[in-house]
């Protein structure tokens, strides 16, 4: 049995006892059991959209672990979690999402200039997103133009138009509440060390 759990835990293998939670992304959102269970460990592949918990007590709240590196997963999921709510918060008055605002400063980046849809993902943090869905969409709002590359008919470049300039200056006129809002639980020195820490982990 001890030579199963290690094994389970090494492949992070859910355990038939185990508790497991899905991350709701929606704003104010918590966290969902599937598996309801007392105090037994939890471990999920990540690229499912599970995180790695330590303890369940009985109603479903997470209590600390003991294991400095389910302690260091969890905590980085968690805080990407509030960043990406926080992110939402401040740009749903303006009708995007936090990927499309993404894809806005990329295109802004190179304006006048156009990239190829294939050159947006690889920009993107999350390269497993559906860059041509998010950019449809954009183009549906006004906020970009798509159009065939001259050099290959069947791929499709992207600019980012006037409206979409300007709901991007929107977006960094409201930028000092959303860094207000993470200034109000870490210092200046606090944040630089927290970046140069996450970079080593890229």
């Amino acid at each position: 049995m001890i030579l199963y759990l290690w094994f389970t835990n090494l492949l992070k293998i859910p355990y038939v006892r185990f508790a497991c939670f899905q991350v709701d992304e929606r704003p104010g959102a918590s966290l969902k059991t599937q598996q309801p269970t007392n105090f037994q460990r939890a471990f999920s592949l990540s690229a499912t959209n599970y995180i790695m918990v330590n303890q369940v007590d009985s109603s479903g709240f997470l209590a600390g672990g003991s294991n400095r590196y389910e302690d260091l997963h969890y905590n980085i999921s968690q805080s990407s979690s509030w960043l990406s709510n926080l992110s939402r918060k401040h740009l749903l008055p303006l009708g995007i999402t936090p990927k499309q605002s993404t894809i806005l400063s990329i295109l802004a980046a190179k304006y006048p200039e156009s990239l190829s849809i294939q050159e947006v993902r690889k920009s993107l943090a999350d390269k497993m997103s559906d860059a041509s869905r998010l950019i449809d969409r954009l183009e549906k709002k006004g906020l970009l133009e798509k159009f065939p590359s001259d050099f290959d008919r069947r791929s499709n470049r992207a600019r980012i138009t006037e409206k979409g300039k300007e709901l991007l200056d929107e977006v960094l006129r409201n930028r000092p509440d959303f860094e207000g809002a993470i200034a109000d639980r870490l210092s200046d020195s606090e944040i630089d060390s927290l970046n140069k820490l996450l970079n080593r982990l890229k």
